[in-house]
This record gives C-alpha cells, structure tokens and sequence, in this order.
C-alpha cells in the first residue's frame, strides 16, 4: 500500500537494513521524517546528519531490529531521533576484538562494532612523590631486627625455643603474667580446673546412668578444647584421676548441699518415738 505525501513529512516504509537518508530519496529534505518497519530487519539501520532534519520518527511497528555483528542502529544526526513501538532494537554480538596496531602502543583506536567507540591508549611518564618500599630495616631511627636466635618462653607451655625475635621488644614478662590471668574474678590461666570461665563446665551433660553410677562427657564442641589442653600437657581428665582437685571440692559442696536440701524436706515431717512397749 502507497505512504500518502502529506506536505513537510517524509513518509518511509522500511523493509531491509541500510541507509535510512538512502530509503527516503527525495524526501529526506523534508523537515519531518517519519520511518515505519514493515517487516524484521537484520542488520543495521543508519541515519546521516541532515540541517534540513527537524523531527525525526522511527516505528518499529511490532518488528524487530537486530545485528549479530554489530550496533543494529547507528544516528549521526543533530536531531534527535524518537522510537516508538513494542519491536526490539537489540544487538546479538557477544564478543568482538580489537587491537592497536601501534607499534609504541599509543594512539586511538576505533572499534565499529562497538558503534565507533574509541580507546585511547597513553604512554605519559608518571612520576612517584615517594618511595612505596623502604627495605633499611633501621629506615625511621627504629630498632633493627637481630639476624640470629634468642630462646623465649611459649606461654602456652612454659617451654623454651629458639626463635627469630626483635630483643629490644622481646619480654618474658607475659609468659611470667600468663599463670596468674584472670577470668570472671576466679581461677588462673595455668591450670585447666574447668572453674576459670565455666565454659567447659557448662559443657558437661549426661551420657549415661546405672542404679549406682552415672557417665558424663562433654558436649562436641568442647571436646577440641579437651583434646588441645591434653596434646599440650594439660589433660583434663584421666584413668587414675578423673577430676581436678578444685572439680572434686565443687561435686563434694554440690553434693553436701544436696543432701542437706533432703534432709531438710525430711526432718521436716513430725518425727515420732516409742518407748518400750
């Protein structure tokens, strides 16, 4: 069907990719141009710069526009142009390269897949305020590390190595402080006693019962606190000692109160005596 040629409008149907000043011949003079795809278009569609060019109008129409090579619309007019429709304008293209041929690595490069975009490659000379690395071991009137070995004290084990220190900053005074650290007000660091923090001890629970005897253990989580203060000397529990002697004074107070609650609750029942017969 005919486009009717209102006056001052250029009307174009558009069917193939291209040169949109080129579809409109003659009327691309006109100040208004108004483009209609009729059908998909694969490829790129593009428009010039034209002075005469006052409003430019571009109707998918429901069709799409799409270019696996590249921009699939490319405007290099002063005027803006405006798209309406529900088609696609979309470019499949994933990856493209580029290379700058330069042999000093300077210069503009211009990549066409990309709609013409430039990349600027630069060779200025910068220049460092300061030094980032300053490898004098002595740099700020600070005190030299030593190169050999000085024997220090692990706090953790009260043992003595050989290691690579700074002897002026070096201090036993914390391996000396370490035993008598203090928690919550009670117990010291030397001694794994399970009264320090009480984390330990709130992790006992129950794993089994007779008529005259209960089994307890720790709860997962505690047990790689166990196995550590074992590897390190410190063992917790054992065959010939299962308990600590500070533990042993905390179940014998807990087990005195318990008796006394009971006694209590049963002296407290009127108690009756006879005598003779």
């Amino acid at each position: 069907m005919a486009i009717p040629l209102i006056s001052n409008v250029g009307f174009t149907e558009v069917s193939s990719s291209g040169s949109l000043n080129t579809k409109a011949g003659d009327k691309t003079k006109l100040p208004v141009q108004f483009f209609k795809l009729s059908d998909n278009i694969s490829g790129n569609l593009s428009l010039d710069n034209n002075s005469a060019h006052k409003k430019i109008i571009l109707d998918t129409n429901g069709n799409n526009i799409t270019n696996s090579s590249g921009s699939p619309l490319t405007t290099n007019s002063s005027t803006t142009l405006e798209l309406k429709g529900s088609g696609n304008v979309q470019s499949t293209l994933k990856t493209f390269t580029s290379s700058q041929s330069s042999t000093s690595n300077s210069g503009t490069t211009t990549i066409s897949e990309a709609d013409n975009s430039t990349v600027v490659v630069q060779t200025d000379t910068h220049e460092f305020d300061a030094a980032l690395v300053d490898d004098n071991r002595s740099a700020g009137s600070g005190v030299t590390f030593g190169d050999g070995n000085t024997t220090v004290t692990k706090p953790n084990t009260g043992s003595t190595s050989a290691m690579l220190v700074n002897e002026t900053y070096y201090t036993t005074g914390y391996a000396e402080r370490k035993p008598k650290l203090k928690r919550g007000g009670t117990g010291f660091g030397s001694k794994v006693n399970l009264t320090l923090t009480g984390d330990m001890m709130n992790g006992l629970q129950t794993r089994g019962f007779t008529s005259d005897s209960v089994t307890i253990g720790w709860r997962f989580w505690v047990t790689r606190k166990i196995q550590w203060n074992e590897d390190m000397g410190r063992a917790v529990t054992t065959a010939s000692k299962p308990l600590s002697n500070q533990s042993i004074k905390i179940v014998q107070q807990e087990a005195r109160q318990r008796i006394k609650r009971n006694a209590d609750k049963e002296t407290a029942k009127p108690i009756n005596f006879k005598i003779g017969r």
